[in-house]
């Protein structure tokens, strides 16, 4: 039997892995666990296929990049404030990268693999890879459909459901909407509050939170 696990966009994947699993190969999947994912609903920037890296950069994207990057609305009130400042839109686009690339330093440490010296020396190639999985992330997760309760009722019967979201929950989308579009979607579910961040919810010590968790109802 499969456990699968999902951290953020990931579990919109591992819940699509799961109903294709059943539906298309009659897989078991013993139990599907969903760390503050995001809801298939959510509304993101439109981003055609097409658009290149530097059409990619403008203000726009970035600020959804840095507001992706966050997971926090505070960030409304200072980027209104920042675009009715005198500065022209170049210099408004070169503060905000700048901004972007501090935090994804800050956030994303990349090693050493299959003998590649570490991105962490080349901080423009770091922050531009993230940026086209970011874009990639909000491309999949515009064109994405799921399935109705109907149909999902039948695959997560079974199964051990769980979701952990954030107790502040900072995000563009409150508990009570999160809580109930998953719930359509995975009627069994199981949701459980923890504090932390978006951001430090696979570090220690709140990793581990979750993990005791999973044990105590016998998930893991």
């Amino acid at each position: 039997p499969y456990n699968l696990v999902g951290y953020s966009f990931g579990g919109l994947v591992a819940y699509e892995m799961v109903r294709q699993l059943n539906e298309k190969h009659q897989a078991t999947v013993r139990s599907l666990i969903l760390i503050d994912p995001p809801i298939p609903t959510e509304q993101t920037p439109f981003i055609s296929e097409q658009v290149d890296h530097n059409q990619f950069d403008s203000l726009k994207n970035l600020e959804f990049i840095y507001k992706y990057l966050m997971k926090d609305n505070s960030f409304n009130d200072s980027i209104d404030s920042f675009n009715n400042s005198s500065l022209s839109e170049q210099e408004k686009v070169d503060i905000l990268k700048q901004k972007v690339l501090a935090e994804i330093q800050q956030r994303f440490h990349l090693n050493k693999q299959n003998g590649f010296a570490s991105l962490a020396n080349h901080p423009d190639l770091m922050a531009k890879k993230v940026v086209d999985v970011i874009k990639a992330h909000t491309i999949a997760l515009q064109h994405y459909t799921f399935e109705s309760a109907i149909s999902s009722h039948e695959i997560m019967l079974d199964n051990q459901t769980i979701m952990f979201t954030l107790k502040q929950n900072n995000s563009r989308t409150p508990n009570e909407t999160k809580h109930k579009v998953w719930r359509t979607l995975l009627p069994n579910l199981r949701i459980e509050q923890i504090d932390g961040t978006h951001a430090t919810l696979l570090e220690t010590p709140i990793v581990n939170v979750i993990v005791n968790r999973l044990k105590e109802i016998n998930v893991i």
